[in-house]
């Protein structure tokens, strides 16, 4: 379960437009709920927000917000290195 604290980090991570890309990666992992359809982003909401557990809601979220941390560094030493040039 995500706790309060963990929740506002992946936010400062994430932003508030999260819950997009967190069902693109599961309905590309093929992750769907118990009647095969793809999750709302209510249940994602729920999950982040701590109302329930779901631990491969959370396994996606966690993802997502590593992938743009990485996307964000990997910008971030595009630009000094263009800079310092």
């Amino acid at each position: 379960m995500i706790t309060e604290k963990q929740r506002t980090e992946l936010k400062k991570i994430l932003g508030n437009n999260y819950t997009k890309d967190v069902l693109k990666l599961l309905e590309t992992r093929k992750i769907f709920n118990r009647n095969d359809k793809p999750y709302t982003t209510g249940s994602v909401k729920n999950v982040m927000g701590g109302q329930y557990e779901h631990q491969e809601i959370e396994n996606a979220i966690y993802d997502c917000a590593s992938d743009k941390q990485k996307r964000a560094s990997e910008l971030e030493e595009k630009r000094k290195e263009l800079l310092n040039q």
